[in-house]
């Protein structure tokens, strides 16, 4: 078969936004890609020529997948390392092999109910692939396939890159006022705290020249040392 199956996950949370994808590679594909990890062409895949394949797979994960909220696009950096399952099958020969790779982004404080997400990747798109999408939400998140040409979770495509758009349903009500509010709050809290410091200060140099810093030196160091403070 010359087709690669791509399997889609993407889950959309409060903090992170993560998307994991499994490439099933089918015989000719298989074939092809098991041809490029066979270094030394023994037609036997060792250990060391699948760690030299993964790592040119990290470079390519490196720029593989945009992704955006309300056409504002996030940065997207991978999440684990790539890997790969040859199935038992260490030969190259027609066979099947799995690629998972992942990445994943923050979660923008923009995003909210009505808000489309979008994710858009560029692996293999010489080879005809069937696409299979899974999408949640957690904590509050609910987000639905947002394609009206292809409204199911598993459909077959020619090839090209692939695009995925999601719709979220619902989002906690103020993760956007929350962080805008824990902001204020924060450059609230070092303002008083400046001034705090501020007046601490003054009065410590109007101590020091009435003389009695000395004073409040050994009654800190007393105390200290005591155990005093209460």
């Amino acid at each position: 078969m010359t087709f690669i199956r791509h399997d889609a996950k993407i889950s959309v949370g409060p903090r992170n936004i993560d998307v994991a994808l499994e490439l099933t590679f089918h015989e000719y594909p298989s074939l092809a890609e098991r041809r490029r990890m066979d270094r030394n062409h023994d037609d036997t895949i060792t250990e060391t020529e699948i760690k030299g394949y993964l790592d040119s797979m990290i470079d390519l994960s490196l720029d593989a997948l945009t992704l955006s909220v309300d056409d504002r696009p996030l940065q997207v950096i991978p999440l684990y390392d790539p890997r790969i399952d040859l199935l038992d099958a260490t030969n190259v020969a027609p066979s099947h092999h799995v690629l998972r790779l992942s990445w994943f982004a923050r979660t923008p404080p923009w995003l909210k109910a009505g808000s489309r997400i979008r994710a858009q990747y560029r692996l293999w798109p010489e080879a005809p692939r069937i696409d299979v999408l899974s999408a949640s939400g957690d904590d509050g998140f609910r987000v639905i396939v947002d394609d009206l040409n292809n409204p199911v979770s598993s459909t077959e495509k020619a090839g090209g890159p692939r695009e995925i758009r999601l719709s979220c349903q619902a989002a906690p009500v103020a993760i956007s006022e929350s962080l805008s509010a824990a902001a204020s709050a924060g450059q609230a809290g070092m303002s008083n705290q400046d001034k705090l410091m501020a007046g601490i200060g003054a009065v410590f140099l109007l101590m020091v020249a009435a003389g009695v810093a000395g004073g409040i030196r050994r009654y800190v160091i007393r105390n200290t040392r005591t155990g005093g403070w209460t």
